[in-house]
């Protein structure tokens, strides 16, 4: 779900993950900082929208996982002719959730 920003009603798109499918996650290190890329299905039209307005509005992209968050910058979607789409994104802030034996998370920063 999109969270509100003055201009475009968004400052962050926010995709849950535990939706898709996921295959080759990959996290790359370089002197501009750090990259995450991933292919997920199945992708509704709705989210593919919203991915390209996020795409051209140059919005962060916010992937939340059962225990962890990714926050990407200037994100790239690459949309195949089937379900599957990738993207990629430079890693702004990864958060994990650490669980403890009652099933309650504490936030992480990592």
């Amino acid at each position: 779900m999109p969270t509100e920003n003055d201009k475009t009603g968004e400052t962050c798109l926010e995709l849950n993950c535990a939706a898709y499918q996921i295959a080759a996650a990959a996290v790359s290190y370089g002197p501009a900082g750090d990259s995450y890329t991933f292919r997920c299905a199945p992708v509704s039209a709705a989210d593919r929208r919203r991915l390209r307005r996020a795409v051209v509005a140059k919005i962060p992209v916010r992937l939340v996982f059962r225990d962890s968050q990714i926050l990407l910058g200037d994100v790239k979607v690459d949309e195949g002719s089937d379900q599957w789409i990738g993207i990629e994104g430079r890693i702004l802030v990864a958060t994990t959730t650490e669980r403890n034996k009652s099933g309650e998370g504490a936030d992480k920063r990592g």
